[in-house]
């Protein structure tokens, strides 16, 4: 009995259906590393996640690689080495830079061109502008965040000043502990404040008599 043509397409849809899966199956085993009884470190996890980015015969390695590195990078962060940190938010800074200047040479031709009558192109524009806006305010907070790890703010400075000063003067003795404070909280009020106070001006109060 011959097959009909509908028959014939859906054997060959679930036959190329299988071969996807087998095919997602295989790339899903190639890029597992063995976690060594420590479970998945965020390191682990994110050199897996990056190393499905690029195209590499052999993604064990890759991963592997990737999680060395980021290794390292948080061991330098830890000791306060923000180099890594400065040269991702640079290059994030460049990147931000030219998707602003590439849209906005496009939005330029369209509005120049005169599309704006085609009611179509008029909403492609203003995608296209919300989209350049959304840029440049990410390229200003890059650009701010950058700045703040190179040069602290003001008030960044002002609050590790004050807090190392605490730390000095408990390192010396000299906060008192909190048993004192608590005395001192219950301490009884000043003498001073109980006396009657004093006439001043007895001179124009008898004279008013």
């Amino acid at each position: 009995m011959a097959l009909r043509p509908d028959q014939i397409r859906d054997i060959l849809a679930q036959k190329e259906r299988k071969f996807l899966e087998e095919q997602l199956i295989n790339k899903a085993k190639s890029c597992r590393m063995k976690t060594d009884g420590q479970g998945l470190t965020p390191s682990k996890m994110a050199s897996i996640a990056i190393s499905q980015v690029f195209d590499s015969e052999d993604r064990i390695s890759l991963a592997q690689s990737l999680k060395q590195q980021l290794d390292e990078q948080l061991e330098a962060i830890n000791n306060g080495d923000l180099s890594s940190v400065e040269e991702i938010l640079t290059s994030q800074l460049n990147v931000l830079n030219v998707m602003f200047m590439d849209y906005s040479i496009k939005l330029n031709a369209l509005i120049q061109d005169g599309f704006l009558v085609q009611e179509s192109t008029s909403d492609q524009v203003e995608k296209l502008s919300q989209l350049v806006i959304k840029l440049q305010n990410q390229s200003t907070k890059t650009a701010r965040t950058l700045t703040d790890l190179k040069k602290p703010r003001q008030t960044t400075f002002i609050k590790k000043y004050v807090n190392q000063q605490l730390n000095q003067l408990v390192t010396d003795g000299k906060i008192p502990s909190s048993q004192s404070l608590g005395e001192a909280k219950n301490a009884s009020m000043d003498k001073i404040s109980k006396k009657m106070p004093k006439r001043v001006n007895q001179t124009v109060e008898t004279l008013e008599s």
